[in-house]
């Protein structure tokens, strides 16, 4: 009876199963250059350093790219065209970003960053889709 048992209960509980993330970039900002992208658990206070960003080569005519297997959770990604080619998200001395930007599930308000709770979507899914739309504040 106790094996009966204990295939219940691992049938009920739910699957941690990796899936994908795919994220779709839009936005009159969206231009050929590279593209960092990165993906965090959503209960971070700060974005990730700029060695854990992962780069990607994006055009308008594919305007997307996937995280694969990642576990199921809450997390928030940000994305940002490097026009400048330094691997890093030019601000002004005001932390204002300079190069186009984009957030899961936020815009920037008041010209200032969200962090990522305020960005933060849940992936329990065996694919999670995501917009981001790319605002470039310089003009």
């Amino acid at each position: 009876m106790s094996r009966w048992f204990l295939l219940v209960v691992l049938f009920m509980v739910p699957s941690l199963q990796a899936g994908e993330i795919l994220v779709l970039v839009k936005g009159d900002a969206l231009v050929s250059a590279p593209l960092y992208a990165e993906l965090v658990v959503a209960d971070q206070a700060e974005w990730s350093p700029a060695k854990q960003q992962l780069r990607i080569d994006i055009s308008a005519s594919e305007p997307y790219f996937r995280f694969v297997q990642v576990p199921q959770g809450q997390y928030a990604i940000r994305v940002f065209l490097d026009l400048d080619g330094d691997g890093k998200l030019g601000r002004s001395r005001r932390g204002i970003p300079l190069e186009p930007v984009g957030f899961s599930l936020c815009t920037l308000e008041q010209r200032s960053e969200p962090v990522p709770s305020d960005c933060g979507f849940v992936h329990d899914q065996a694919q999670t889709e995501i917009q981001l739309d790319l605002i470039h504040l310089r003009r």
